[in-house]
């Protein structure tokens, strides 16, 4: 089993290496199976389980019959992934909103340079969008998740964005939970614009500071709907 193990992993190193040496883009086709297996010297069997490997890992995409198409599907795997490990289990949404607050000071702090005209407007709808929803919790949180996920696209690192925006949208279960629970969903709101108005003046301190009392806020929210809870 061990033996199996490493030539799946092998398989798995060498269509990634392959992927980087021949700059292939998302759409294109890796050879078929019985190429790949004899290229590698293995057995089908390992091949078709390094690929399902990397299917599972959101690089490629398998369909019967068809050569496998690389799709770079990362933020959907990773999704589905954090997905697992954090569920429903308070202990790890709060260790989740700790990751937030290490990260999301620097990526606004990022967008205070780096962010677009188009990425600052949908931050600024976002933030209308949930004036518009103060006493509606549902549609209050949507935009509160569409404002974080436009602050991580306007850091203007691509893969931060991607590792990141899983995260903010796993937390919504415990938001709808803590909207309110502490202090009227305006103060929030408030903290909101705050940000929007520090990225858009250009103020890297005054955005990673923003984004580093809002989450810290935010924690306190938490902490004070599940003292509530029954």
């Amino acid at each position: 089993m061990v033996a199996r193990s490493k030539l799946r992993d092998a398989v798995v190193h060498a269509v990634l290496e392959r992927i980087k040496t021949e700059q292939l883009v998302a759409g294109d086709a890796l050879p078929p199976e019985r190429m790949l297996a004899e290229q590698l010297g293995v057995s089908r069997t390992v091949v078709r389980e390094g690929l399902t490997s990397l299917e599972m890992q959101g690089v490629l995409e398998l369909v019967p019959g068809r050569r496998p198409v690389l799709v770079r599907r990362f933020e959907r795997a990773f999704a589905e992934t954090l997905g697992h490990a954090v569920g429903e289990d308070g202990t790890r949404l709060r260790e989740l909103l700790e990751v937030r607050r290490i990260v999301e000071p620097e990526a606004a702090a990022l967008a205070a340079h780096r962010a677009s005209a188009d990425e600052l407007d949908a931050m600024e709808r976002a933030v209308g969008e949930m004036g518009d929803h103060l006493d509606a919790p549902e549609g209050y949180v949507d935009a509160d998740v569409a404002f974080h996920e436009a602050l991580l696209s306007a850091s203007g690192n691509e893969l931060l964005a991607e590792m990141m925006r899983p995260a903010a949208s796993l937390a919504v279960a415990s938001r709808r939970t803590s909207v309110g629970a502490r202090r009227p969903p305006v103060a929030a709101l408030e903290e909101h614009r705050r940000i929007l108005e520090a990225i858009r003046a250009g103020d890297e301190e005054a955005a990673r500071a923003a984004a580093a009392r809002h989450l810290d806020a935010t924690a306190l929210d938490i902490a004070a709907a599940e003292s509530g809870r029954p």
